[in-house]
């Protein structure tokens, strides 16, 4: 921490500096977070104003691991006061005295220098926001958004097309938001679009390339099943019960994960010429681009050119290219790179 102060008598005219810090710890509802950071501060001070700048130059926020906490009993929380009527509880703080402090302007500039990095997010970091108080009232007006990076939603990992948050001149904190996520399974390009306000969250929208698949379908992709899984018999039926199929399949991997963590992915698949699921599927992602699987067949195999068990590596090294390859118990193997062009 390194500042320097031009003072007018005993009060400062002007401060700018640097400061550093390393591993802060910091407690959030999902865990505790780790902050590095690297920012140069500037400050004007005047009766009039309070103005100060900061621009962070390089960051890293390390994210809690783990994923999420137990639900709560429903009732009224311990630290919450009620008021008779809103109009009364807006009565009692406009009659609140007033700030002795000129008003206070704060610009937060973040040019895409702060990386966030967890078990289920990876991106970086940019935002651009103004704050002022004065007299008890807060206003914000700006943006934040993550780019170049992923998060992992019910097992699937998702490319961050876009993740931003815009604040116009509101006084309450309650951002816009105007979200992509994007996963590309070997069938169908999925989409998840969530746009609105935070403090009335919007239903998320899903989408799919090629459109083909109904409200049930797309819904059991987001929560962890896979359009591969379908197989190519068609039928309202046999949608009906590989949608369940794939219900049930989300909720027993979660279940496989405490058990065993390297499990991230965990499926029951159908062979070309099966109506039925007839292969599971075991993997862990490596990186966020390769996964290492294990397949088990789970039917008679008479035909020795198919393996009963193999192991299969996938690596998506562009988008919409992947390099497959697998070897099995029946000494049966072969490797592909694949371009996946979707009608």
């Amino acid at each position: 921490m390194l500042f320097r102060s031009k003072m007018a008598g005993f009060l400062p005219e002007s401060l700018e500096g640097t400061l550093a810090l390393r591993r802060l710890p910091l407690a959030t509802s999902a865990g505790i977070l780790e902050l590095t950071l690297d920012t140069e501060l500037e400050g004007e001070f005047s009766p009039e104003e309070i103005s100060v700048d900061v621009s962070v130059s390089d960051g890293l926020v390390k994210m809690p691991k783990g994923g999420g906490r137990d639900l709560h009993s429903i009732g009224a929380p311990a630290d919450v006061v009620f008021v008779d009527s809103l109009e009364s509880g807006l009565a009692t703080r406009d009659l609140a005295p007033p700030s002795p402090l000129p008003p206070i302007a704060l610009n937060i500039d973040i040019p895409q220098t702060v990386s966030l990095r967890g078990e289920s997010i990876n991106g970086v970091l940019g935002a651009n926001l103004d704050i002022t108080s004065h007299q008890g009232r807060t206003e914000f007006l700006g943006y934040a958004e993550v780019e170049r990076g992923w998060i992992k939603i019910f097992r699937h990992r998702y490319d961050l097309v876009k993740a931003l948050a815009s604040f116009d001149a509101t006084r309450e904190f309650n951002p816009r938001v105007d979200v992509k996520l994007r996963h590309e399974f070997k069938t169908a390009e999925f989409n998840v679009v969530i746009r609105g306000d935070l403090n009335d969250p919007p239903t998320p929208e899903f989408r799919s390339e090629p459109a083909i698949y109904d409200d049930a379908q797309l819904l059991s992709f987001f929560l962890g099943g896979s359009p591969d899984d379908l197989g190519r018999k068609p039928g309202t039926g046999a949608a009906a019960a590989g949608a369940a199929t794939r219900l049930v399949t989300s909720q027993l991997t979660g279940i496989v994960q405490e058990i065993i963590p390297l499990v991230d992915v965990l499926s029951l698949e159908t062979s070309d010429d099966s109506a039925t699921p007839d292969q599971l599927l075991a993997g862990h992602w490596l990186t966020e681009k390769v996964l290492l699987a294990i397949r088990a067949r789970l039917s008679q195999q008479t035909d020795q050119r198919t393996n009963i068990n193999e192991a299969t590596i996938e690596w998506w090294f562009l988008r919409r290219w992947v390099f497959e390859a697998f070897f099995g118990d029946r000494e049966v193997g072969a490797a592909d790179v694949l371009w996946i062009r979707r009608f």
